[in-house]
């Protein structure tokens, strides 16, 4: 009997080992396949592993990454409460980038000794992006202000001083004329953008001449 049991035992202790290796194995594949950059560390908050993503985007400098302040602070965070709220950082190394990062320690930790995961998410482009529309919205709104400041001020002579000036109402509303007629241009900038961001992943189907597209910009520059 003592026999069989230790038989018995002997084969579920190689279940065991089987089913801890296959998980260690999924845990690895999925880390591994994750599209952001990982970073597994262990107990003493050392880079275990990283993923694809992570080699690609930082090469050999992941242990400098790691050096980084405010990424060191959301660790010792996660350390003691488990989780913490993302932190943005500046990476100078290997190329400056903004990245979100998210710390999360494990528990029960992996079976290779993995304690925490950290998340490094690269915002560089989405920060750009906003920062660009940001300073076209600010530059839009400059170049429609001044036309709109003209017409203002040429409908208040007209009103006023050049009431009964027929030379100086001709004339101002030739300018006024022009100043419509540059609002108007911009505005069809502003929805040939429009048209461009929503087609922008729609690879173009024709031919262009570029000759009358440049005139045109040239036309508009002066």
């Amino acid at each position: 009997r003592l026999s069989d049991r230790l038989a018995r035992l002997a084969r579920a202790q190689v279940g065991y080992a089987a089913t801890a290796a296959e998980a260690r194995r999924a845990a690895e594949a999925v880390i591994e396949h994750m599209p952001d950059p990982v970073l597994l560390l262990d107990a003493q908050r050392s880079v275990l592993r990283v993923n694809a993503a992570a080699r690609a985007a930082f090469g050999a400098e992941i242990a400098a990454v790691l050096r980084h302040p405010g990424l060191r602070e959301a660790i010792d965070h996660a350390w003691r409460d488990g989780a913490g709220p993302a932190a943005d950082l500046v990476l100078p190394v290997p190329t400056p980038r903004e990245v979100q990062a998210s710390v999360m320690r494990l528990d029960p930790p992996l079976p290779d000794g993995g304690h925490a995961l950290v998340v490094l998410s690269d915002r560089t482009r989405e920060r750009a992006v906003e920062r660009m529309r940001a300073d076209f919205v600010a530059n839009a709104s400059h170049e429609l202000r001044t036309p709109l400041a003209s017409l203002t001020g040429f409908v208040e002579t007209l009103r006023g001083a050049a009431a009964d000036d027929p030379v100086a109402q001709r004339r101002f509303l030739g300018i006024m004329a022009e100043q419509a007629a540059r609002m108007n241009r911009l505005i069809d900038d502003l929805l040939s953008l429009s048209r461009i961001e929503l087609s922008e992943h729609t690879p173009p189907g024709e031919a262009v001449d570029l000759a009358p597209v440049v005139g045109r910009v040239l036309a508009a520059f002066e």
